[in-house]
């Protein structure tokens, strides 16, 4: 039976074909994962090493059906990828994760970092370490480096991680659903043990007001602010962008702003569910899973900090998606090296089963333009994209989706434009 993923919403809406937009891109599978061993419903994207090999967990699967943190391999001729599981979560009662739904860090060294939504001391989640074996044997160790709300009564700390982001020294950054002083989640930091040996320190950061809900990491910039999205809450119950500022010199709190609260207007986009991007102009990108007009079928926002004669943060709406060109997008954006901006999106398009959706801006550069570059087809095709892109340095899309591929478990794909 398919396991639910809880980062999953039910935003996903019947939204009506309005046009076809050509496709101006070459996709193909990399791996279609049965849901056995090998794992199944991949979430969180993949990052790659310097080798060009592929790295990600898959939500459900292995012996446990717990999920795997899997690698896959280029071939050395022809094009079948090879897949390499390099752990099976065993679950609470191995005092292991359960549930990886969130992307990998991957470190100088090579070595993976990630969140499980369940498992570890108290089944609230946790954060764990993935390190290649020396000597070539090509075995990994995997290693819970901190169990969230271990004490079940007091979940003061947050629990169920939804995101995880590498600080600036060793540190991490993780965004916890549940939980915290105002129980609408929290942001931590954890600290790595000065010897290299021992506990991980959590920190609190903030709590997040009650509903709110947040779904995604957080951004971090050179100053060491967070910057993050909370799926409800904020002014209207729709969501919002919040920035985390450092405390300043001989103080100790950090401070929780509100930069955003979506759905003041009509045309604004509502409930955002994925993380923002930093693009190419210092302002903040992301996604919203509705809103946006009639069609509510979300929008792509650009947030730009207080400038000359203004004084707050400004939000302007990029794209309204109407379900021809897609519906409901749960990803994130990235940017490639010209500035044009590429995003997963969930649902809609010209086949229905979700769409790769480019935007850049036009010649006024004040228009954006957007462009399906793949359509995601019934059968064997991947479907319901729901985690953000890597981009390559060729150019090359690399993207996971939770469902379709081969034997409907879902698959990684990559898309040429």
């Amino acid at each position: 039976m398919r396991a639910p993923l809880l980062l999953r919403t039910t935003v996903l809406l019947l939204t009506a074909v309005l046009a076809q937009p050509s496709e101006a891109a070459t996709e193909t599978l990399r791996y279609s994962f049965t849901g056995g061993a090998d794992g199944g419903q991949p979430s969180g994207g993949v990052v790659a090493d310097s080798a060009g090999a592929l790295y990600g967990v898959a939500a459900t699967g292995g012996p446990a059906q717990l999920g795997v943190v899997y690698r896959l391999t280029p071939p050395t001729s022809g094009r079948q990828w090879t897949e390499t599981v390099l752990h099976a979560f065993q679950g609470l009662d191995r005092g292991d994760g359960d549930e990886p739904q969130t992307g990998l860090v991957i470190d100088k060294a090579g070595a993976l970092y990630g969140t499980t939504f369940f498992g570890g001391t108290a089944n609230n989640g946790t954060v764990f370490k993935m390190t290649p074996l020396a000597g070539g044997s090509g075995l990994w160790r995997e290693a819970v480096l901190f169990s969230f709300c271990p004490n079940l009564g007091n979940c003061s700390d947050g629990q169920q991680p939804v995101g995880l982001t590498a600080g600036h020294n060793g540190e991490f950054y993780a965004v916890l659903r549940f939980g915290g002083p105002l129980h609408g989640g929290t942001v931590v930091r954890l600290t790595p043990p000065a010897s290299g040996i021992g506990p991980w320190t959590e920190t609190v950061l903030v709590g997040l007001p009650f509903g709110s809900q947040p779904r995604a990491s957080v951004l971090l910039d050179a100053g060491g602010a967070l910057y993050g999205t909370t799926a409800f809450a904020g002014e209207h119950n729709r969501g919002s962008v919040f920035k985390v500022t450092p405390p300043a010199k001989g103080k100790t709190n950090w401070t929780l702003t509100i930069l955003w609260s979506f759905g003041g207007t009509p045309t604004d986009g509502r409930v955002p569910l994925a993380a923002v991007t930093r693009g190419p102009d210092g302002a903040l990108y992301g996604t919203t899973a509705t809103g946006g007009g009639k069609a509510n079928a979300g929008v792509v926002f650009r947030l730009a900090p207080p400038g000359p004669g203004r004084q707050s943060w400004q939000e302007t709406v990029v794209h309204s998606f109407n379900g021809a060109d897609g519906a409901n997008p749960l990803a994130g954006v990235i940017f490639d090296s010209r500035g044009a901006l590429y995003s997963n999106i969930a649902a809609g398009g010209p086949t229905g089963g979700g769409s790769v959706v480019k935007l850049a801006r036009a010649a006024d550069g004040v228009t954006w333009l957007a462009q399906v570059l793949h359509s995601f087809r019934t059968k064997t095709d991947a479907a319901e994209p729901i985690d953000s892109l890597l981009i390559r340095s060729t150019g090359e899309l690399i993207g996971t989706a939770d469902e379709g591929g081969q034997f409907g478990q879902g698959a990684v794909y990559r898309i040429l434009p």
